[in-house]
């Protein structure tokens, strides 16, 4: 019985990566869209990413939150920027509409 079902049915698989909520912020180290450039800004990207897993001698964080590990090396602008774009860009309900139209179009 299984096998005719399968026979008889068509299903497609699809990936998307939709982020978890704690890491859909554009304040997360891998993303700061706005803030840092596309092209040649690797130093500077290399600088967040490092403060941002730095921790102290017991085990905290060295830089606790955003924009902490961000400072001294974004602009005050840039921060800005950054935190305009997660209003944006990055809520759930922002997101949503994109997962479903992928979905719309696979079939």
């Amino acid at each position: 019985m299984a096998s005719n079902i399968l026979k008889s049915s068509q299903f497609r698989v699809l990936q998307y990566n939709v982020l978890a909520k704690r890491y859909a912020r554009n304040m997360e180290p891998w993303f700061l869209y706005d803030g840092l450039k596309p092209e040649g800004d690797d130093a500077r990207a290399q600088a967040i990413l490092a403060r941002h897993a730095s921790r102290t001698p017991d085990g905290g964080f060295a830089y606790k939150g955003w924009p902490s590990y961000a400072e001294g090396i974004l602009t005050a602008a840039e921060i800005a920027a950054v935190e305009a774009r997660d209003r944006r860009d990055f809520p759930f309900e922002r997101r949503a509409p994109r997962l479903l139209d992928v979905i719309a179009r696979a079939d």
